[in-house]
């Protein structure tokens, strides 16, 4: 029948020591069943059933707690490791609980011994648990005798382990040697009745630390004076923590003896009791930590900064993963910006920022700004999320933030500069009209006014003839003058005198149109909301006469209302339906139709009539001062469809118009909605 193997639960808090410590039980004769755990809090973790043959603690993973696994297992042997410097815990463990104790030698020769070691164990353990009561008072007085013989040999063991504990304790001397070659320091305090008591010893780069001697600070009341007043009360908290038996650590502030503030790492520990596991002293491992604790101040006065530039900077900040394209962060303004909420914002791809249509140029200028890594800007395009297109100037730049490489782009809104530019532009484009209209203008007075000055200066030279004639006439004294004077003055002087009023009565005309056109630039023009129905048939009413004598019919669809100084408006149908109704055509009716839609937020207006018609050269002229198709026989100045333009020009709408001769023509206005 196969030997059912030993149960050995070896407790080891490295890999490697495990390692070594597994592969040295292979060597055991007897089978074993190794069960691994790397602390004895995992080993008292484990359920009340897992019982084992032998213990093998490992003392550098057991710390101070194997009294506590060797509670929990009293009827199990207890074999522990312990490195040659941890010699009163060594001893400590003998006296108290561990059945045999192995030194550790840094020639390994311990794991020679140790298979021998774990089978005298078990053999013992095994002899224990299986013998009968007669067998067991055999054993028993076999062991009495045993103790007698050798209780010369135990004197000398005893010797021997007294010499050890000197051996220990010049080791621990050395230890505090070196320790005061640290930059850290350790000290031990009592613990009198409850309360922290005196500083034991102090070892260390204490005095370099905190400035003080470790004579000057000899009890805990002295050390609470160095400690800064807000943390006082968290030290003493710590202390009552520690009556748990728990390890723990904390952070405070000191002043040192110069005067200076520095913080402080103090991991402390507790020795309890044996008997009363009452709180009998702490040992506590102190560190400098005065320059991390700057350093993580500096890193988030930093970061603070940071985000304050980061948020208000002059516009909306987006940053994208350069592999992935994702964005990661952004700032209030890309909120306002796109219209999204920030965790709405973060994951989008960045091509998600810009217009569907333009994805691919924007995707290849991505991968331009990661190669070339540097600051580019241009101009680009962002899709807010109602719809809306929103022109910006971007600047974006690779850089590294936490390790991970991104692009970041600064977005700048720049609607009111393109409005500015564009308004600028049609400033520029109105300035321009309004020097070729003054050209024109020049032009044309120059011509329109020459030919009645012409007249008037011909005819007056004419009618001055005609009275020295006159006066000649008188002078003779042979001479019928009533026959000879008939002609001069009931023809000569009459036409002259007439020409005369006509050509002043052209010039008032002049102008009147050009004062007229003058009024119309410098009038504030009263923008509103009115019904356009309602003043077409008002105009209508107007020319109601020359609509009936003439034969006229006007057909009204329904009109979309109108936006713009009505009174102005007025002003242009006035003349479109004028205008229409004397190019009609004599030899047939004449129809008249005013229509109207809205189209890409414009308000259009058109006026069609069959009339003559106009031909295609002429149509760049007709919103020309003074300008007449056939002047003999057009009626007005030309003035009508100059002050049509003049005023749809100031409504920043448009004017056009459509015409083939003999068909008619058809006359379009143009209005911004709002």
């Amino acid at each position: 029948m196969a030997e059912n193997p030993a149960r050995i639960l070896l407790i080891s808090d490295t890999d490697g020591e495990q390692n070594l410590l597994a592969d040295a039980l292979n060597r055991c004769q007897t089978p074993l069943d190794c069960r691994r755990v790397s602390s004895v809090s995992d080993a008292l973790d484990l359920p009340d059933e897992a019982t084992f043959d032998l213990i093998l603690l490992d003392g550098n993973g057991g710390g101070d707690s194997y009294p506590d696994i060797a509670g929990r297992h009293r009827r199990t042997p207890l074999l522990l490791l312990v490195e040659p410097e941890n010699g009163d815990a060594a001893l400590d463990a003998v006296r108290r609980t561990a059945c045999d104790l192995l030194i550790k030698d840094t020639e390994g020769s311990y794991l020679q011994v140790l298979p021998l070691k774990i089978q005298n164990l078990l053999a013992m353990h095994n002899a224990h648990t299986h013998a009968t009561d007669e067998q067991l008072a055999h054993q028993r007085l076999n062991e009495y005798e045993e103790l007698v013989r050798a209780n010369e040999s135990l004197r000398q063991e005893i010797a021997d382990r007294i010499k050890t504990e000197e051996a220990l304790k010049e080791s621990m001397e050395r230890y505090r040697i070196i320790s005061r070659l640290s930059s850290d320091y350790f000290y031990s305090l009592s613990i009198n009745d409850g309360r922290p008591g005196h500083i034991e010893w102090l070892a260390g780069a204490f005095e370099t630390i905190t400035g003080y001697k470790p004579d000057e600070i000899t009890n805990v009341d002295e050390w609470l004076c160095v400690i800064h007043p807000d943390d006082v009360q968290k030290v003493l908290l710590n202390a009552n923590t520690l009556k748990t038996g728990s390890v723990s650590s904390m952070e405070y502030r000191i002043t040192t003896k110069q005067g200076t503030r520095r913080w402080l790492s103090d991991r402390t520990s507790p020795v309890l009791d044996e008997k009363t596991q009452a709180l009998t002293s702490i040992i506590g491992a102190v560190r400098d930590i005065t320059e991390q604790k700057l350093a993580i101040e500096a890193l988030k006065e930093s970061e603070i900064r940071f985000k304050a530039i980061f948020e208000n900077a002059g516009g909306a900040i987006f940053i994208a993963d350069t592999e992935t394209g994702q964005i990661i962060e952004c700032n209030t303004k890309a909120e306002v910006l796109t219209g999204r909420a920030r965790d709405d914002i973060i994951g989008l791809h960045q091509l998600q920022l810009h217009p569907k249509n333009e994805a691919d140029k924007y995707d290849k200028m991505f991968r331009q700004h990661i190669e070339l890594r540097q600051t580019t800007d241009f101009e680009s395009k962002v899709k807010h999320i109602d719809g809306r297109i929103i022109p910006v100037w971007i600047s974006a730049q690779v850089m590294t933030i936490k390790g991970k490489e991104v692009l970041m782009g600064l977005f700048i809104d720049v609607t009111e500069k393109k409005c500015a530019e564009e308004e600028r532009t049609r400033l520029m484009e109105v300035l321009e009209a309004k020097n070729a209209e003054l050209e024109s203008i020049i032009h044309v007075t120059s011509h329109d006014f020459r030919t009645p000055m012409i007249t008037i200066a011909g005819f007056s030279g004419e009618l001055d003839r005609s009275c020295r004639q006159l006066q000649g006439l008188l002078d003779e004294e042979n001479n019928d003058f009533k026959t000879s004077s008939r002609p001069v003055i009931r023809e000569d002087i009459p036409e002259a005198v007439e020409l005369i009023k006509a050509s002043t009565a052209k010039l008032a005309s002049l102008l009147d149109g050009m004062q007229r056109l003058a009024k119309l630039d410098h009038s504030a023009m009263q923008k509103d909301t009115f019904d356009m129905n309602d003043m077409i048939g008002e105009i209508i009413k107007t020319i109601s006469f020359q609509v009936k004598e003439d034969g006229v019919r006007i057909n009204v669809e329904p009109l979309p209302d109108c936006f713009g100084d009505e009174q102005q408006i007025n002003q242009v149908f006035s003349n479109l339906l004028a205008n229409a109704i004397n190019y009609l055509d004599p030899d047939k009716s004449g129809i008249i139709t005013v229509a109207g839609w809205l189209a890409e937020g414009n308000l259009v207006y058109c006026v069609k009539d069959n009339g003559i018609g106009i031909e295609k050269r002429n149509l760049a002229d007709i919103f020309k001062m003074y300008y007449l198709i056939d002047p003999e026989k057009s009626q007005g100045e030309g003035l009508g469809l100059a002050i049509v333009r003049r005023v749809v020009n100031r409504h920043n709408g448009k004017v056009w118009a459509e015409s083939q001769p003999g068909k008619g023509s058809r006359f379009y206005v143009a209005l911004p909605a709002s």
